[in-house]
C-alpha cells in the first residue's frame, strides 16, 4: 500500500514567495509519516512489501526476513519521488495549479495557438547557465508516456540561481503526454575534474496528445477551432522540433517503453525518427545516440551497457546500427528496470542504473565539449542562443522543411575574438590610421610609419576604367612624382620631431620606417586582422546565399563567390595599407599582416568547396567540406513514418538520400594570396567589384571597402564606413550607384549650439496623453513643428509610435490623437476564439496583422532613413535572441557602432518595423520578427527612454551642451498592480508601465551636464481621482475621453511652462565671437537654428528687446549694442557689441509663447565663461541665478 498526502493543501504563495528555497519533493517528506501497520511515525521503508517501517515494526516479526530490503524513507523518497509522483501527491488540492505553473514557467519554446508560430517562452531569457558557462545540452524525445520527463526529473539540478525545476511526470501506465511544446531544465555532469553545467531538453511525446491537457477543457467548447490548430501543431511537434533538437543538443537520449523482445519496432521506430531530424544539410556536428528502454523486466545482465548495446543490434538489427551510426557520433543502450515490480531485486538496480545513466550523459557531454573545443566551434551562450533563434525564424516559415544550415549562417559558429582573447590572454589595442606620434607609458614598441602612399602604376590606374577618379581618390594617389615629393617632405619633419622628442634616443631610417632602437615593433592587433577576414569571408557567405537563393548548384555558387570577392581583395588590401599608413615596399610581396587575414579567409571559403561524391551514383552531396558528417542529397523520397499520419502527410515524408562517407573536393583549393600577388604583378586583369551581384543592408561590414563596420546608410541601401562615404563627400561610392545622404545637421559642426532632446514614454492607448501634452507645445509656439523644436526624439513603445508619426508624416499632434482613437477601435479587437485561447496565456490578446495595416495606413511605408531630413528619431526595442533581454533600437540616423553594438542598432528599415517593434507588448501582440530577428516592447527595459536618449546624446555629440531636456509621461494613476498581474509574461520582465519610470528619470540627474527645472523636465498628467484604471488598451469612448482631457489637465503645470520657455530660447543660438582688443569689446551674432521665424515672433522680436546679456556672476545687466533688424522671410542674424565685458556671460532671452509666460532663460551657447586670452570659452549649466 503506497502512501499518500492527506488534508494538506498546496498553497501557490509558497512557490511565488520563495521560488529558491520551495521543494515539493521536501513537503512529501515532511508530510507522509504514518505507518501502515501501526499508524505511528515511520523513517524507514520496505522496498519489497512497499510499506513504512517504523520503530515497532524494526522489531516485528515479518520484517526480520526483510532486513536487507530496509532502507531510509528518505533514500527510497529520493528514489522513487517522480516514478510516483501522482500517487505521492495526489491528494493536494491545488496539485493541478503547481504542475501547470511548473510546466508554463519553464517553457523554452512555445508554440502560439493564435499566430502560428513558435515563440520564446519564459525560459529563454533565464534558461539556467551563467555567462561563463559553455552552451552544451541533453535533448530528451520519445513517444508519450515512455518515462521520459520521469527520467529527466532525476537528472535535474539547481540553475545558476540556485531554483530548482523540474517536468512533470505522467501517471503510471498512461501514454498522455504531460509535456508540451519544448521545456528546459538544468544538469550536471559527474566526476569529471571540470562539473559542466548542461541544458536538459525536454519535447513533447511524440505520436501522442495533439492537443496539450491545459486545452482540453476548450477542446468542446471550440472543436472548429482547435482542429484547425490540430495539424500546424503536429507539424511542429513531429517534424520541427525532432529537427531543432537533433541540430543542438550533445547528446540526444530516445525513450521507450516496452519488452526487449520488441527490440525490431522499437529500431524501426528509430530509424523512422531519424529519417525525419537527420535529413539537414551542412550540419557540422552529430550528437551522441542513447537508447533507453524503460520499465523493462529483464535479468540483471541486461544492467551492462556493452552487453545490453551489443544484444539491441545482434542478428537482423545490425543493418539498423549501421544506418545510425551514419547520424549519430556514438549508439549507447541502456535498460531502466519496472520499479513498480518487487521482483528482481528491481528498487536498487533501478538506483544503479539511474546514476549509471548520469555518468553515460556525462561522458557523452564531455566528449562533445571537448571536440567542440578542439574544431573551433563557439561554447558561448550568446552565440549558441542567436543560432537557435536562426533556426526557429527557419522553422516558423517553413515548419515541415530542412534548414539549410549553411544558408542560415548556423552550421557551425566559430569561436568569437573576444573568446580567444580571454583564453590566449590576448589584450592589444586596435592600431588605427594615424600619423601621430604615440607616445607610451611602458616598454612596449613605438614606431613611426612614413607616409608613403601605395604606389601604383599607371597600368594600374588604366585598368580601373571610368572609375580612375574616385579609386585615386579613394586611396590618396595622384601620381609618382607628387607621392615621392610628399614622402620626402613628411621624412624630413617627421625625423626632425623625433630628434626634438627623443634626444636620448638613437633613431635610424629603416625601410621607409624611423624607429626607435631600443623598442620593439607594434603590430595590427589581432582583434582587428580578424576583423577585417570577417568581413570579407561575411561578404562571400552573402554573395553565395544570393546566388543560392537563385537556384544556382553549389558549384556555381562557389566558383561566382569567390570570383566576387577576388575582385574585392586588390582594392581592400590597398585601402588596408593606406588606412594603416603602411608602405608597398615592393609589387610583390604582400604585407605579412594582411597575409595573414587572406590565409584566413581562404581557410573559411574552402569549406565552401561542395563535395563531388554521389550516392547511389544518381544524386549529387550537397554537405560541405567544413559541414561534411556523411553524404546527403537535395533530391528526396518519400518514405512512410507512423506518426505523421495526424499532421496531413498521411504519414508521408520527403527525406533526402543520405550514404555514409568521406568528403572529396570538387573543385581546387584557392588561395587569395597567390591570387593577390598575380594581380600585384599584373594588375591589368582587376574587375569591378559591384559586376554582377550588389550586397546590401550588411550590418557586419562596408561594402566598399570590406574593412570597417558600416555606419553611413545610403538611399541606394547601400552601407558605408565613414571613410569610404567621405571619400565621394555625399555620394555613394559604389560602381553604378548614385545614392546620396546628407548625414549632418547644423548641431554637428557648430561648437557653441548645444542638443535638444525629447523623450515619449510607452503606454498603449494612454499615448494620447503624450500627444496632447505635445500640442500644447507647438501651439504655445506659434505652431512651429516640433521636429524643428528638437535635434532628437526617443521614443518606446505608442512613445516610438508618436515620435515615428511626427518624422514619416506632416500629421501634428492634434492629428495624432485621431490616429490613436483609430488605433483603438482597428487594433483593440479580437475574435472570439483568440479571446477565449488568450485566457490561458497560449496566445496574445490580439494579432499583429492588424496593427501593420492600421500603422500602413497611419504612418506608410517610409524608410527609416528618408525621416532624417526633419530631425534625428530613435524607438527602443528589445530582443531575447540571446537569451537574455538586449536593447536594440531603429533609428533614422547614422551611428558610431563597434563589433558588439553592430546588431544592436537598425537604421534600413521601415518606419512601420520601428513602429511594430517598439510596440510588441508581450501577451498584447506577438514579437515582431525582422530578418528572422524577434523584437519586443521597447518597454521591457526602457519604459522612459530618458537614459537612452543620454547614451545617444554622447555618441552623437560628446560633451557637448543639453540645452532642453523634455520627457513626457502617459498619466499618472494611483492603480496598484496585483500580484497575479503579467505573472506568464515574457519571463516576468515586462515592467509595470505605471510606475518605476521615474527611476530613470532619477538615475538621469545623477548625470553632470544635467538640472532638473534648467535644463530638464518631466511633464505628466495625474489622474489620481479615477475610480478604474485606464488599461494599455482600453478603448472605452469614455476612457479616451478622460485621455484627451489632458489638455485641459495640463494647463498651469509649472514644468511645462519652464519647458516651453526654455525650447523657445533654445531656438536661438550664440555664434562668431570676437574679441577686437583695441577697443576692449566682444562681438558676436545671435542666430537663429530655423530658416524664417512665425510672424508673431519676428513682430516681437522687432518691437521689443528681445535679449539681455547678463553678468551670471555679480548678478547684472551688462551694457551691449544689438542691431536688430529680422525679417519673416529671412534668417534671424542679430549683430551685438559688449564693451568691456565680465568673464563670465548670460544672453537671455525675453521672448514668450502664445500665453505669455515670463521668459528669462538662456539662450542656446550660454552662460559661457571668457578665458584670459578672450580666445576661447566654456559653456556650462546655469543653477540657481535670477535674471
Amino acid at each position: 500500500m503506497e502512501t499518500g498526502i492527506k488534508g494538506n493543501k498546496f498553497i501557490k504563495d509558497d512557490i511565488e514567495n520563495t521560488p529558491n528555497s520551495f521543494s515539493l519533493k521536501e513537503y512529501v517528506f515532511t508530510h507522509v509519516k504514518k505507518c501502515d501497520y501501526h499508524s505511528i511515525t515511520f523513517t524507514k521503508y520496505c522496498v519489497k512489501d512497499g510499506a513504512g517501517v517504523c520503530i515497532r515494526c524494526d522489531h516485528h516479526k515479518h520484517c526480520l526476513k526483510n532486513k536487507n530490503n530496509i532502507i531510509e524513507y528518505r533514500e527510497y523518497l529520493d528514489t522513487v519521488f517522480f516514478v510516483k509522483y501522482g500517487l505521492l501527491t495526489e491528494s493536494y488540492k491545488n496539485i493541478n495549479d503547481y504542475n501547470l505553473a511548473m510546466d508554463i514557467g519553464n517553457k523554452f519554446l512555445m508554440i502560439d495557438y493564435a499566430e502560428r508560430v513558435l515563440s520564446y517562452g519564459p525560459k529563454w531569457s533565464n534558461i539556467g547557465l551563467s555567462d561563463g558557462d559553455p552552451f552544451l545540452s541533453v535533448g530528451f524525445v520519445g513517444y508519450s508516456g515512455g518515462g521520459k520527463s520521469t527520467v529527466i526529473a532525476s537528472l535535474c539540478e539547481d540553475d545558476s540561481l540556485g531554483k530548482y525545476n523540474h517536468p512533470i511526470p505522467a501517471v503510471f501506465s498512461s501514454s498522455d503526454s504531460t509535456s508540451s511544446d519544448l521545456n528546459s531544465f538544468i544538469g550536471g555532469t559527474l566526476g569529471t575534474s571540470e562539473k559542466l553545467k548542461y541544458i536538459i531538453f525536454d519535447s513533447e511525446g511524440m505520436g501522442g496528445t495533439l492537443v496539450p491537457a491545459m486545452l482540453q477543457k476548450l477542446e468542446k467548447k471550440m472543436d472548429s477551432y482547435i482542429n484547425d490548430f490540430k495539424q500546424y501543431r503536429s507539424s511542429i511537434v513531429q517534424i520541427a522540433l525532432p529537427r531543432l533538437l537533433y541540430i543542438v543538443s550533445d547528446v540526444l537520449v530516445f525513450t521507450f517503453k516496452g519488452d526487449p523482445k520488441e527490440k525490431s519496432k522499437v529500431g524501426k521506430k528509430i530509424l523512422k525518427f531519424a529519417e525525419v531530424s537527420t535529413g539537414i544539410p551542412n550540419n557540422t556536428l552529430r550528437p551522441h545516440l542513447i537508447i533507453l528502454l524503460n520499465r523493462q523486466t529483464t535479468t540483471k545482465e541486461y544492467d551492462d551497457v556493452e552487453f545490453a548495446t551489443k544484444d539491441f543490434f545482434k542478428g537482423a538489427e545490425t543493418s539498423l546500427y549501421d544506418s545510425l551510426k551514419i547520424c549519430y557520433e556514438s549508439i549507447t543502450v541502456i535498460y531502466l528496470p519496472n520499479i513498480h515490480e518487487l521482483e528482481f531485486d528491481s528498487f536498487f538496480r533501478y538506483q544503479r542504473q539511474i546514476i549509471l545513466l548520469k555518468s553515460i550523459i556525462s561522458c557523452k557531454v564531455n566528449e562533445s565539449y571537448a571536440h567542440k573545443k578542439n574544431i573551433g566551434f563557439s561554447l558561448n551562450k550568446k552565440n549558441n542562443m542567436e543560432r537557435i533563434s536562426n533556426i526557429i525564424g527557419f522553422l516558423n516559415n517553413s515548419p515541415k522543411d530542412a534548414p539549410d544550415l549553411s544558408l542560415l549562417n548556423s552550421s557551425c559558429i566559430k569561436r568569437s575574438s573576444f573568446e580567444d582573447e580571454v583564453d590566449d590572454l590576448v589584450v592589444r589595442e586596435t592600431r588605427r590610421a594615424s600619423l601621430k606620434i604615440e607616445e607610451k607609458k611602458d616598454e612596449q614598441t613605438t614606431i613611426f610609419k612614413i607616409a608613403k602612399k601605395p604606389f601604383i602604376g599607371n597600368s594600374t590606374i588604366s585598368a580601373i576604367g571610368n572609375n580612375r577618379q574616385r579609386f585615386n581618390s579613394a586611396i590618396g594617389v595622384q601620381n609618382n612624382s607628387t607621392v615621392k615629393e610628399n614622402q620626402k617632405i613628411y621624412r624630413n619633419n617627421t625625423e626632425s620631431d623625433l630628434l626634438k622628442m627623443n634626444s636620448s634616443k638613437e633613431i635610424k631610417y629603416i625601410n621607409e620606417k624611423i624607429i626607435i632602437v631600443d623598442k620593439k615593433e607594434q603590430n595590427i592587433s589581432t582583434d582587428r586582422k580578424r576583423k577585417i577576414s570577417n568581413n570579407l569571408f561575411s561578404y562571400f557567405k552573402r554573395c553565395y546565399n544570393v546566388l543560392n537563393k537563385s537556384g544556382k548548384t553549389r558549384r556555381e555558387c562557389y566558383q561566382i563567390s569567390v570570383e566576387q570577392l577576388k575582385s574585392k581583395v586588390f582594392l581592400t588590401y590597398f585601402l588596408f595599407l593606406q588606412r594603416n599608413n603602411i608602405s608597398q615596399e615592393d609589387n610583390l610581396t604582400i604585407y605579412e599582416e594582411f597575409l595573414w587575414i587572406l590565409n584566413t579567409v581562404s581557410d573559411n571559403v574552402s569549406n565552401y568547396i561542395p563535395c563531388k561524391e554521389m550516392i547511389d551514383g544518381k544524386y549529387h552531396c550537397i554537405n560541405l567540406k567544413g559541414m561534411h558528417n556523411f553524404h546527403i542529397s537535395k533530391e528526396t523520397e518519400q518514405k512512410k513514418i507512423g506518426f505523421l499520419k495526424k499532421v496531413g502527410t498521411n504519414g508521408v515524408i520527403d527525406s533526402p538520400f543520405k550514404m555514409e562517407g568521406s568528403y572529396t573536393p570538387m573543385l581546387q583549393y584557392e588561395s587569395l594570396a597567390d591570387y593577390l600577388k598575380k594581380m600585384l604583378l599584373n594588375p591589368e586583369n582587376i574587375s569591378k567589384g559591384f559586376e554582377d551581384l550588389e550586397i546590401k543592408n550588411s550590418s557586419e561590414f562596408c561594402v566598399k571597402c570590406l574593412l570597417d563596420s558600416p555606419i553611413i546608410p545610403f538611399d541606394c541601401d547601400h552601407m558605408l564606413c565613414v571613410s569610404c562615404s567621405e571619400a565621394n563627400g555625399f555620394n555613394c561610392p559604389c560602381d553604378g550607384c548614385i545614392g546620396k545622404i546628407q548625414y549632418k545637421k547644423e548641431i554637428d559642426f557648430t561648437p557653441s549650439m548645444g542638443s535638444r532632446i525629447l523623450t515619449l514614454d510607452g503606454g498603449g492607448i494612454r499615448g494620447i496623453v503624450e500627444c496632447c501634452i505635445l500640442q500644447r507645445i507647438q501651439e504655445e509656439l506659434y505652431d512651429i513643428e516640433i521636429t524643428k523644436l528638437f535635434d532628437l526624439i526617443i521614443g518606446t513603445s505608442t512613445g516610438g509610435i508618436i515620435s515615428l508619426g511626427l518624422g514619416a508624416t506632416d500629421k501634428s499632434p492634434k492629428t495624432l490623437i485621431d490616429t490613436f482613437e483609430k488605433m483603438a477601435t482597428d487594433v483593440f479587437s479580437s475574435s472570439i476564439a483568440r479571446k477565449f485561447v488568450s485566457l490561458f496565456k497560449l496566445t496574445t490578446k490580439y494579432s499583429r496583422s492588424s496593427l501593420h495595416e492600421c500603422l500602413k495606413a497611419e504612418i506608410g511605408n517610409v524608410k527609416l532613413t528618408n525621416t532624417f531630413k526633419k530631425t534625428r528619431i530613435g524607438v527602443t526595442s528589445v530582443t531575447e535572441e540571446s537569451g537574455g533581454p538586449t536593447d536594440c533600437f531603429y533609428i533614422n540616423y547614422p551611428r558610431k557602432v563597434n563589433s558588439e553594438s553592430l546588431s544592436k542598432y537598425i537604421n534600413y528599415s521601415s518606419c512601420i518595423d520601428g513602429a511594430e517593434a517598439t510596440s510588441a507588448a508581450p501577451t498584447y501582440f506577438p514579437p515582431f520578427v525582422f530578418e528572422n530577428r524577434k523584437f519586443y516592447d521597447g518597454g521591457i527595459k526602457n519604459n522612459n527612454p530618458c537614459l537612452v536618449a543620454m547614451d545617444e546624446h554622447t555618441s552623437l555629440w560628446g560633451n557637448k551642451t543639453i540645452d532642453v531636456f523634455v520627457s513626457l509621461g502617459t498619466g499618472e494613476f494611483s492603480y496598484k498592480r496585483s500580484k497575479n498581474d503579467n505573472i506568464l509574461e515574457l519571463a516576468n520582465l515586462f515592467v509595470n508601465l505605471l510606475s518605476e519610470v521615474e527611476l530613470s528619470w532619477k538615475k538621469l540627474h545623477e548625470k553632470k551636464n544635467i538640472s532638473e527645472g534648467e535644463n530638464s523636465f518631466r511633464i505628466n498628467v495625474p489622474f489620481t481621482d479615477l475610480k478604474s484604471e485606464i488599461g494599455l488598451d482600453d478603448k472605452r469612448q469614455d476612457s479616451i475621453k478622460i485621455l484627451k482631457s489632458s489638455s485641459e489637465k495640463i494647463l498651469g503645470n509649472k514644468n511645462l511652462s519652464l519647458a516651453i520657455n526654455k525650447i523657445l530660447s533654445s531656438l536661438f543660438y550664440l555664434n562668431n565671437l570676437q574679441w577686437c582688443n583695441e577697443s576692449q569689446t566682444l562681438e558676436g551674432i545671435i542666430m537663429c537654428r530655423l530658416n524664417s521665424l512665425p510672424k508673431e515672433l519676428v513682430n516681437q522680436i522687432n518691437d521689443s528687446k528681445p535679449f539681455f546679456i547678463l553678468d551670471p556672476k555679480n548678478n547684472k545687466l551688462v551694457d551691449f549694442e544689438m542691431e536688430i533688424n529680422v525679417k519673416h522671410d529671412s534668417p534671424c542674424n542679430i549683430p551685438f557689441r559688449i564693451i568691456n565685458p565680465p568673464n563670465q556671460i548670460d544672453i537671455v532671452c525675453a521672448l514668450v509663447s502664445k500665453s505669455k509666460f515670463k521668459n528669462n532663460s538662456s539662450i542656446s551657447g550660454c552662460p559661457f565663461i571668457l578665458n584670459r586670452d578672450y580666445k576661447f570659452y566654456n559653456i556650462y549649466i546655469k543653477k540657481n541665478i535670477q535674471a
